[in-house]
């Protein structure tokens, strides 16, 4: 128990010296698993994604500048969000399973039905991105960047 509350107060300090000395859309840090989740940054620290549609989201946040979180805990849960974005506090959810027809597939949308009833339980606001939506990243965050684009 000692220990964890050291790492997290270790982990707070690096958020607290990274913060003060650089942006957040720069800065790398991928927690330990003690229930954070990953801040988005540069190549430098690579953030391992669950699926190549994951990967092509953050890089589309990244070439904007959008600065988000991976796999963060939903409060009070055992649910994590795909991404959280910082500035506008919006949860991505990617479906990518959700077009399956087997076993997989049926498993998949019922968890993806108990989290988005989750996620509106607690009235969060969530964008949710299937794979013909890939294509048409800038249209599904146009909100999220008209915001991003304001001084």
């Amino acid at each position: 128990m000692l220990n964890i509350f050291l790492l997290l107060i270790l982990v707070g300090i690096l958020l607290i010296m990274s913060a003060i000395f650089y942006s957040p859309s720069t800065i790398s840090l991928s927690l330990p698993n003690v229930g954070y989740g990953k801040i988005s940054g540069s190549d430098k620290f690579q953030i391992s994604f669950r699926s190549r549609g994951e990967k092509r989201i953050a890089d589309f946040l990244e070439k904007h500048n959008i600065s988000y979180f991976y796999e963060l805990p939903l409060p009070n849960s055992s649910f994590l969000c795909d991404f959280f974005l910082i500035k506008s506090k919006t949860y991505v959810e990617y479906w990518g399973l959700h077009s399956l027809q087997n076993e997989v597939g049926d498993r998949y949308r019922r968890r993806e039905l108990q989290k988005r009833q989750y996620y509106d339980q607690l009235g969060l606001n969530v964008i949710s991105i299937y794979e013909k939506d890939l294509k048409r990243l800038s249209r599904v965050f146009s909100e999220v960047l008209k915001l991003h684009a304001e001084v």
